[in-house]
């Protein structure tokens, strides 16, 4: 497996990628990265697996991740409030490494101040186990139109990034 590339590129708050990140991608796949990973424009931009052939005739799959969101920030308008934790499966077999699978934990930022001591505190939540919890009764620290919010980010992620034909996942645990 080629090294992977991490890009600072594309245009804030959009949530897909341009042209010329796509152009890019499919450059710097075909000079030889394996993996793609990129950020910058404050909300989450899909993923998809480029298949170039490289400078010695061989086809091969290039996995894109455009944008990861925002996984720490204080941005609270409709999907820059929120981002995702990838994870990878490499594996390999014999002289050649590949990525197995690859999938998703969306996250969202809670904020909240504290009185007291006169701060922010700040949490980043993964949305399926803070879900859970909700729903059980666990979490004090989030109310109904935080939760609502975060509801919102989880469809929102969910339908703009789940891909079978990757396959490109979210996962439930």
């Amino acid at each position: 497996m080629a090294p992977g590339i991490t890009f600072h590129w594309g245009t804030e708050y959009e949530r897909f990628p341009s042209e010329e990140q796509k152009l890019m991608a499919r450059e710097i796949a075909f000079a030889g990265a394996d993996l793609i990973l990129g950020s910058h424009p404050h909300v989450i931009q899909p993923a998809e697996v480029i298949t170039t052939t490289n400078s010695g005739g061989q086809i091969k799959k290039v996995f894109v991740i455009y944008s990861f969101g925002n996984f720490l920030s204080s941005q609270r308008n409709r999907y820059s409030d929120c981002g995702l934790m990838a994870r990878f499966q490499i594996e390999k077999n014999g002289n050649t490494t590949f990525l197995k699978k690859a999938s998703y934990i969306p996250t969202w930022v809670k904020w909240s101040f504290n009185n007291k001591s006169n701060k922010y505190i700040i949490k980043i939540l993964p949305i399926w186990k803070t879900k859970k919890e909700y729903i059980t009764g666990n979490i004090e620290y989030l109310s109904r139109e935080e939760y609502n919010k975060m509801i919102l980010a989880w469809d929102d992620t969910i339908s703009h990034l789940d891909n079978p034909s990757i396959p490109f996942m979210h996962e439930e645990d």
